[in-house]
């Protein structure tokens, strides 16, 4: 049965542009049915000229949490109390925590992909496309692994920074025009899509070319039209597509934002039933 709302209801949301295609509400409400906690989690689109103004005023309305999607997981730094690992590390946030008026900030994405990589069996060498908050958490768990090469892929050079060190993990930065992309990416073993790209109808990222069956490709992007998505699956490549990371750091952010372990399988089912994704696709790396 759902939740019914009423007075002591407890809010928590979504904030980014765009964020109307999100299915975090799915997962999140039906979370919160299962655990039998009286709240409700929605949307909030905010366009950058009201993202100050959006931010400092989800305290001030009682929210007891919420995620942030792009663009703004860098520039909600400076709105949060503490920053926790692996947030601290990497300068970033995409989860954070209300507890009356502290705002506590982490990062799920981060610690979802690093699970990730965690569940596969080669992870010497990557390309990451993107320059945003979801590419610089992906680096990050790369070198958390220890990968000894990551080729950084992006269009904004000016952008292709990060506030930690990379130990022993080598990093190399292209543009995405380079000509010779497709042949670094045939001698990459996992290849990441960071960046906003197939969304929208007939996106791609040309050097895909280069994908083979050896290559594993991860994508943040969830869209089942994701031009992207259907170039590696072609290649033969081993995709796992972005519902899975949605999903994982979605475990993660129920589990800090409520103090409860987070009720996965009904996570997922609400997912599924509402997407038209294979479901192997979701638990590949089970």
């Amino acid at each position: 049965m759902a939740v019914q709302i009423n007075s002591e209801t407890a809010l928590y949301c979504l904030i980014g542009w765009p964020a109307r295609y999100s299915l975090s509400p799915l997962f999140w409400n039906a979370a919160f049915d299962a655990a039998g906690i009286n709240a409700v989690y929605l949307v909030l689109p905010v366009l950058s000229d009201g993202f100050q103004a959006a931010a400092a005023g989800l305290t001030a309305l009682g929210l007891r949490g919420f995620n942030v999607t792009q663009p703004y997981k860098e520039k909600i730094v400076s709105f949060v109390d503490k920053l926790i690992y692996p947030a601290n590390i990497i300068g970033n946030v995409n989860t954070v925590k209300i507890e009356g008026s502290e705002c506590t900030g982490t990062n799920t994405d981060a610690l979802a992909f690093l699970s990730i990589l965690d569940n596969l069996k080669v992870c010497n060498s990557a390309v990451v496309a993107g320059s945003g908050g979801a590419a610089k958490a992906a680096i990050w768990a790369f070198c958390e692994k220890k990968t000894s090469v990551i080729h950084w892929v992006a269009r904004n050079p000016g952008k292709m920074d990060i506030s930690f060190s990379p130990g022993g993990t080598r990093i190399f930065k292209h543009l995405l025009n380079e000509p010779n992309l497709p042949n670094i990416i045939s001698e990459t073993e996992i290849i990441v899509n960071a960046t906003t790209l197939g969304w929208k109808e007939n996106e791609n990222l040309t050097f895909l070319t280069g994908l083979t069956p050896e290559n594993v490709y991860i994508d943040f992007n969830y869209s089942n039209s994701s031009e992207l998505i259907k170039t590696a699956e072609a290649s033969g490549a081993k995709v796992i597509n972005g519902l899975e990371l949605l999903l994982r750091q979605g475990f993660r952010g129920f589990e800090f934002m409520t103090g409860l372990k987070a009720p996965e399988s009904v996570m997922r089912e609400s997912i599924r039933k509402e997407c038209n994704f294979h479901s192997q696709r979701m638990q590949e790396v089970d």
